[in-house]
């Protein structure tokens, strides 16, 4: 029951946080209250408390570089260099990758991870910058140079051009470039990239509980997908726990029905039950 209240503490502070003005948001706390219903014991003082002292350590030590340039190369020999932040390349699917608090703690994590690190101690010192979603490869985005930062890779300089390349190399010309790829992303962009991603590794590896808090946070944020509601009627099913599948599914083919997709969905939620052998 106290982890039940605990899940909910953190749900109720996403939602809340989430509801407020981007400019007045902290992408840093999103992603911890959203870490906590995964990991009750996070204490998030701590961590937000450890990030304000990595800015700390950073103006302490380049108090006279007023300019965009310099603290860029503060904050990135700072994390990179001196604090040690880097990509988990040997175990990249790991989900600790995902939640922040264990980036903050083990130093490796993944580009969207370490990039909000990067940005929240940026935020903290002056350094305009911003998240940039490239397919299949985060990066952070400066404004002053016009460059993009790879905190994957010890927070390599991009040009456009070499963005452009690392799409069409890693694609192998399947994905078409648009500029878009490098404008800022929001915040609910960026958690919804970072719940794709744990939907994904909870998925092939049929953790269904934690499965099933990815998917209603991600409803959440993006509330008009609604084909949502079915993966989480097939994932309460797998949990036996068909009441609230039959709810899901009810959920579903309603909103498919205001797109007019009813008579789809219905259809889908017969098979969905016919397939558990499970009937309203």
């Amino acid at each position: 029951m106290l982890e039940e209240n605990k899940t909910k503490e953190y749900r109720d502070l996403f939602c809340n946080h989430l509801l407020l003005p981007e400019q007045q948001q902290d992408i840093s706390l999103l992603a911890l209250y959203m870490a906590g219903e995964h990991d009750n014991s996070l204490e998030v003082s701590q961590h937000t408390s450890y990030i304000d002292s990595l800015a700390e350590q950073i103006k302490s030590k380049s108090a006279s570089e007023l300019d965009q340039f310099s603290l860029f190369r503060s904050v990135s020999n700072f994390l990179f260099e001196e604090v040690g932040f880097s990509g988990n390349t040997s175990d990249y699917y790991n989900p600790d990758n995902s939640f922040l608090h264990r980036v903050l703690q083990t130093g490796i994590g993944i580009p969207i991870t370490l990039a909000i690190i990067y940005m929240s101690v940026s935020t903290r010192v002056g350094l305009h910058c911003y998240g940039a979603g490239l397919p299949g490869h985060f990066l952070v985005g400066l404004s002053e140079p016009n460059l993009y930062l790879d905190p994957f890779n010890g927070g390599t300089l991009l040009s456009t051009t070499e963005c452009r390349a690392q799409v069409l190399e890693n694609f192998g010309g399947q994905v078409k470039w648009q500029e878009e790829f490098l404008a800022p992303c929001s915040n609910r962009e960026i958690l919804f990239r970072m719940l794709t991603n744990l939907k994904q590794i909870y998925n092939d590896s049929h953790e269904y509980l934690p499965l099933i808090l990815v998917l209603e946070r991600l409803s959440i944020i993006n509330p008009s997908l609604f084909t949502l509601y079915k993966e989480l009627a097939w994932c309460h099913l797998k949990i036996r726990d068909t009441s609230t599948a039959y709810e899901y599914l009810d959920k579903y083919v309603q909103s498919a029905t205001a797109f007019g997709k009813g008579n789809d969905a219905k259809r889908e939620a017969e098979d969905i039950l016919e397939s558990y052998g499970s009937t309203p």
